[in-house]
């Protein structure tokens, strides 16, 4: 009963750094729903000044590093940001370091 008593009046049981994350998505969220297009110009930032590409750039790194998770990634697939072949260039860096080691 305190929990539903805390919540009614806003208690956000999130993370500072899940917040974060939320609120940076929902201004991508809203650029893309707004454009219909799915890319960030590089010097487009939420009204806190963040850069929304810079931030975008650094999910789709966390993505390859196996650093996002499932909820993360079904909302950035959700509007077009991250898609399931991410991982190639990856995959391109990895095969090439391991055939220039194999020399």
């Amino acid at each position: 009963e305190q929990i539903k008593g805390l919540e009614a009046v806003g208690m956000d049981w999130r993370t500072a750094s899940e917040r974060a994350w939320e609120n940076q998505f929902q201004a991508v969220e809203k650029y893309v729903k707004t454009t219909g297009q799915p890319i960030i110009p590089m010097d487009l930032s939420t009204q806190e000044g963040k850069r929304m590409r810079l931030w975008l750039n650094r999910q789709k790194k966390a993505d390859i590093q196996g650093k996002l998770n499932t909820y993360q990634k079904k909302k950035l697939y959700a509007i077009g940001c991250l898609e399931p072949d991410d991982h190639s260039y990856s995959q391109y860096r990895d095969s090439k370091q391991n055939w220039i080691n194999s020399k």
